[in-house]
């Protein structure tokens, strides 16, 4: 939202955090705080998606996940991808 993007697709793969995050009974689940922010968030887009991704087709997701720290719990690229 800070870069003014309107249009964004979260890819997940984890099929049951997507089901969850789709489906607005997911607020009996145990991580229902997080399916409403991600659901609240979502809102602030003119077009936001969800999908599931393969996880072997999801390298990078993987890659960018271990580069996170405790000190630095977000990181975005826009154009380029890390190597």
């Amino acid at each position: 939202m800070e870069l003014g993007l309107q249009r964004v697709i979260l890819e997940l793969d984890c099929q049951g955090l997507m089901k969850l995050i789709k489906d607005p009974a997911a607020m009996r689940s145990s991580i229902r705080g997080l399916c409403f922010d991600i659901s609240e968030l979502g809102k602030s887009f003119s077009d936001f998606r969800v999908e599931w991704v393969r996880r072997e087709a999801n390298s990078v997701a993987h890659i960018c996940a271990h580069m996170v720290s405790a000190t630095e719990r977000c990181l975005f690229w826009l154009d380029l991808i890390p190597d």
